[in-house]
């Protein structure tokens, strides 16, 4: 049987840079961070730090517990460039006689959650803020979860919470998860004694990534350590920011920086093509008879004539069949004839958004990484012509001059077996009128 057409589909490899990660990190302790008390569970405040202590408040009263000082609630704000003023506690109308805290502020710093709590069974404790107005995230060791202290998602609806719900097993785990902090971008940082760590408590982050939770990811070891680490808050670009840990034996609250991730050797974006000419070639007819070509392309759609042009909806496997008819009686001059045709997708990373925009209207970025084989992405970084910056799957940015702009997109994914770090760039052009 004769054969009409071929279709060769190429997969591209990726390029994709491994290294090994160096410590990214430097950390030191905080100047407001005292070596005889216990501070733990910072966040930004109207310039400032508020954070749990059960350092001296002052007071002519004083409330301990079977071990130590009750926790309260302290702030302090900066003095000059890098000095810090005295802590206060942040206001006496919610200092009780139980430990109070930690605490977290909504996106606009208006309203504060905050735990309260004497240590007792099935409490709510570690709150953290979404940032997108819907609704928290907690620890708590209520029935029904994973195994020690698990962390919840409760969502707010008219001024009514509803029931917290367990997050996946993915991220909780026998032991206990604790202290969330939801970042930008949807990154979820946490603490947990339940995973192959460096010895306590260690800190990771995790984020849904095409509808699912990643596993977490380990932060380096200046940050983490043999000791307990925990409670880390960070700015939006993850290169500034706070976190607590007892190293020194005390909790103490350190401050971290961190230089910006490069990326180099990054990939043109290429376009999946799922358009093909089909034609018969090997049928020789009389040129008398009138005679009809229906190409069946298995997607609903029928195209007629010796030579067509088809673009099939996307990649997957489709049947594409030929039949020659006779236009006045009908008759079948030709078999059918069936070709099998399977179509992926180039294995790269892609930028979806539209190749044109205009100066100062918003314009929509999203990477695609689902055809990424056996890759598991955590970090999303992009590059609108002022440098790589810590990103989300879903970008927005607008274009101050017109021009060619070349838009990048760095990926890193989980360590491999070594522990090396693969980093994936790709890049795409678009003109701003």
């Amino acid at each position: 049987m004769s054969r009409y057409f071929f279709i060769i589909i190429l997969t591209s490899l990726i390029n994709t840079e491994l290294y090994a990660q160096p410590e990214r990190f430097n950390v030191k302790p905080a100047p407001f961070s005292s070596r005889i008390y216990d501070e733990f569970s910072p966040v930004f405040y109207k310039g400032g730090i508020v954070f749990c202590s059960n350092q001296s408040t002052n007071s002519l009263v004083s409330y301990v517990d079977e071990q130590n000082k009750l926790f309260k609630i302290f702030f302090v704000t900066k003095k000059g460039i890098s000095g810090w003023n005295f802590p206060k506690i942040l206001a006496k109308e919610i200092t009780t006689d139980f430990n109070d805290g930690p605490v977290t502020f909504n996106e606009n710093g208006n309203i504060m959650y905050y735990s309260r709590n004497s240590f007792i069974k099935n409490s709510m404790r570690n709150i953290s803020d979404t940032s997108n107005k819907l609704g928290i995230y907690s620890s708590s060791d209520m029935p029904g979860g994973s195994g020690g202290i698990d962390l919840y998602y409760c969502n707010r609806r008219n001024n009514d919470w509803d029931i917290p719900v367990n997050l996946e097993p993915v991220i909780n785990t026998a032991k206990n998860e604790s202290f969330p902090f939801a970042g930008k971008f949807g990154k979820l940082f946490l603490a947990s004694d339940g995973r192959n760590g460096f010895g306590g408590k260690d800190l990771y982050y995790t984020q849904e990534i095409n509808g699912e939770w990643i596993v977490p990811v380990h932060l380096d070891s200046a940050i983490n350590s043999t000791a307990d680490n925990f409670c880390l808050v960070t700015d939006s670009t993850f290169e500034n920011g706070y976190f607590s840990t007892n190293r020194l034996k005390t909790d103490d609250i350190f401050i971290f920086n961190s230089a910006p991730v490069e990326f180099t050797n990054c990939d043109t974006v290429k376009e999946n093509n799922y358009c093909f000419t089909f034609y018969d070639e090997h049928h020789q007819l009389i040129d008398t008879v009138q005679v009809i070509y229906k190409w069946d392309f298995s997607d609903g759609i029928i195209r007629l004539g010796k030579e067509v042009r088809h673009c099939f909806p996307g990649p997957g496997k489709f049947s594409v069949k030929l039949s020659i008819f006779d236009e006045l009686t009908g008759d079948t001059l030709a078999f059918q004839v069936n070709y099998k045709v399977e179509l992926e997708n180039i294995e790269q990373a892609y930028i979806n958004s539209y190749n044109i925009g205009n100066v100062g209207k918003p314009i929509s970025f999203e990477g695609i990484t689902r055809d990424l084989k056996g890759i598991m992405i955590t970090d999303y970084f992009w590059d609108f012509g002022d440098g790589f910056k810590t990103g989300g799957t879903l970008m927005n940015t607008t274009f101050k001059k017109k021009g060619e702009y070349m838009v990048k997109l760095g990926l890193l994914a989980e360590k491999d077996s070594l522990r090396v770090i693969p980093k994936i760039c790709v890049m795409k052009k678009i003109i701003i009128n």
